[in-house]
């Protein structure tokens, strides 16, 4: 994929929290407006918990990202047009923002880390019955044997897993409980997702690997 370069403003709710380079991003929305093209997404951080990323990039990348699809955003500190300038193309105002060099689709990071010298982990998490699903990823390996099953304090809360291939996530398994010998998968990373079944989404994730 042809390097593509964008502008990235960070929004007031994230903008105390450090910003890794690369960034990977998750995006769930690309649009047009007065000073570019504006830029929304979701980077998992390694506890498993979400950051929403408000991005500003230039005109035209909603035809260059895929919503949906998780990118490897590197980016460097350049003046851009202030906001105060309100699309005015005459305006010469400009802020110092964060300026990515460059993106290109990246499989997400794990999630799932395993403490050291163990191969299972039970992950604590929540998830309200709007959100649509909660998304965990561990590494592994084809050929090996995994277990999975999940508890809700609701019962109704339930995950599948996948698998990526050619760049599209296919699914290997859903339900409670799962166990099984890992496919093949690009990059060797899985994804969970976690759907609330009504009610309270408090739940425990299982995932236990052999060796």
């Amino acid at each position: 994929m042809v390097a593509l370069v964008l502008s990235v403003l960070l929004s007031s709710a994230v903008a105390d929290q450090p910003m890794p380079n690369p960034l990977f991003l998750r995006i769930s929305g690309a649009d047009t407006g007065d000073r570019g093209c504006y830029l929304s997404g979701v980077e998992t951080l390694p506890d498993g918990t979400e950051t929403v990323r408000d991005l500003m990039a230039d005109f035209g990348c909603e035809h260059s990202f895929t919503i949906g699809h998780t990118y490897e955003i590197r980016w460097r500190q350049v003046p851009v047009q202030a906001d105060t300038c309100e699309g005015n193309p005459d305006c010469t105002d400009s802020d110092m923002e964060p300026f990515a060099e460059s993106a290109k689709p990246a499989l997400p990071r794990p999630n799932v880390v395993f403490d050291k010298g163990r191969t299972s982990k039970t992950i604590q998490g929540f998830v309200e019955p709007a959100e649509q699903v909660k998304h965990h990823f561990f590494a592994g390996r084809e050929g090996q044997s995994a277990a999975i099953a999940i508890v809700s304090t609701d019962m109704n809360t339930t995950f599948s897993l996948a698998r990526k291939v050619d760049g599209k996530w296919v699914p290997v398994g859903d339900g409670t409980t799962w166990s099984g010998v890992l496919p093949s998968a690009e990059g060797s990373v899985y994804k969970i997702e976690v759907a609330p079944g009504g009610g309270v989404g408090n739940y425990e994730l299982f995932v236990g690997l052999g060796k």
